[in-house]
């Protein structure tokens, strides 16, 4: 939540968006996501988060003020971010309870 609250700050100027990268752990480094933003004006923010990580790894983009909106509600302590590819939705879910799904649409960028 924190780091997605943080990214909006610099991501407002792009439409909120943000990238959040997902790398799966190669036994040197341990799995984590990225989640990251950028402003002309203010500069870049990159925060990195443990994860577990199950499949390649993705970059993705997302109106990271939509993803602020639904973690803020949820109260585990980790959340599920379900995905095939980068132009498919995600799926977000508390982890332990299966009574909450959210669906959120990604975001076109260029590279």
């Amino acid at each position: 939540r924190k780091a997605c609250k943080t990214a909006d700050i610099f991501a407002r100027e792009s439409s909120h968006t943000a990238r959040v990268k997902v790398e799966p752990g190669d036994g040197l480094s341990p799995s984590h996501a990225i989640v990251a933003a950028t402003s002309s004006e203010t500069g870049d923010n990159v925060a990195q988060i443990d994860a577990n990580v199950e499949g390649d790894p993705i970059e993705i983009a997302f109106n990271v003020k939509y993803m602020a909106d639904v973690l803020s509600v949820i109260d585990t302590p980790q959340v599920a971010l379900e995905t095939n590819t980068a132009m498919e939705p995600g799926v977000i879910r508390p982890v332990g309870d299966n009574d909450f799904l959210h669906i959120i649409m990604p975001m076109q960028f260029g590279r």
